[in-house]
């Protein structure tokens, strides 16, 4: 009988051992998956790594919180005559976060700060909802965007950063419209598109209205196009090469006169529209 027990107790011992060095092998297999999951093998006992360890752990906790609630930026803007600049600032801004909210200007406000616009409201709100890179449009948002209204952004609309372009946007009373926002730390910037602005656009089409007071017969180097907006179409082109050849006889030179007289009663007035960059 003592030879028994002394044998179940060392079969008990060898089990107690075996399964012990099973646990420490799970137990180790499973530090060394944690270990790895958590740090890079990269990053295994090697000095001077733990920045772009901790790096790592932040980007991923970015994306696990982006996940959970997508980061919101604002933009506003007139958008009157949409072109490639403002889609290139729209796509700027997209990339930026997640959810893109803009803020489209009421013809009110712009009438007020900068004088009437091209475009009406729902027009210019149609074109900007159109864009693929836009999530959500607000209407009817003040021109100038003081700390209560920034602080409305962010409570109201839940909106983490406000976007605009790196060229400067100041108040009329020269202050710049996003220092508040700046102050806080939620504003980010984007680069501006060069050589494109609704400013020089209509400036364009002004060169090719009957207003324009340098288009005349002298200039020959003037497109056609142009040229046919300014002086009236076929008839002024007719009036004014009749009177650009030999203008002898006293018929050509009435015509000349008489062509004269309806150029100048065709000719309107246009309003003057101030640049998109100022506030």
């Amino acid at each position: 009988m003592a030879a028994e027990g002394q044998r179940d107790r060392a079969l008990a011992w060898a089990a107690a051992a075996t399964g012990g060095a099973l646990a420490a092998a799970g137990v180790y297999w499973a530090g060394r998956k944690a270990l790895d999951y958590y740090v890079p093998y990269q990053y295994h006992y090697r000095p001077g790594t733990f920045s772009g360890w901790l790096a790592h752990q932040l980007d991923d906790y970015s994306q696990r919180r982006r996940s959970r609630r997508p980061v919101r930026v604002y933009m506003d803007g007139c958008f009157d005559m949409m072109h490639y600049g403002h889609a290139n600032a729209l796509r700027q801004a997209k990339a930026l976060g997640d959810v893109l909210v803009v803020g489209l200007i009421p013809d009110s406000e712009i009438l007020r700060c900068k004088g009437p616009p091209v475009l009406v409201e729902r027009e210019r709100y149609l074109l900007v909802d159109a864009v693929k890179w836009v999530d959500e449009v607000l209407q009817d948002v003040p021109y100038d965007l003081s700390p209560e209204f920034v602080e409305e952004l962010f409570t109201k609309h839940k909106i983490d950063y406000i976007i605009h372009g790196d060229d400067p946007c100041l108040l009329p009373d020269g202050t710049d419209a996003y220092a508040h926002a700046k102050k806080l730390g939620r504003f980010k910037m984007i680069k501006r598109t060069e050589g494109v602005s609704t400013t020089d656009i209509v400036g364009r089409m002004l060169t090719c209205t009957r207003v324009n007071p340098h288009m005349n017969k002298a200039q020959d180097h003037v497109r056609p196009l142009t040229r046919s907006f300014s002086r009236g179409g076929r008839r002024a082109d007719a009036a004014a090469g009749n009177s650009s050849g030999n203008a002898s006889s006293a018929d050509e030179a009435a015509a000349a006169a008489a062509a004269a007289s309806v150029l100048r009663d065709m000719r309107v007035g246009v309003s003057r529209f101030l640049p998109t960059s100022r506030r």
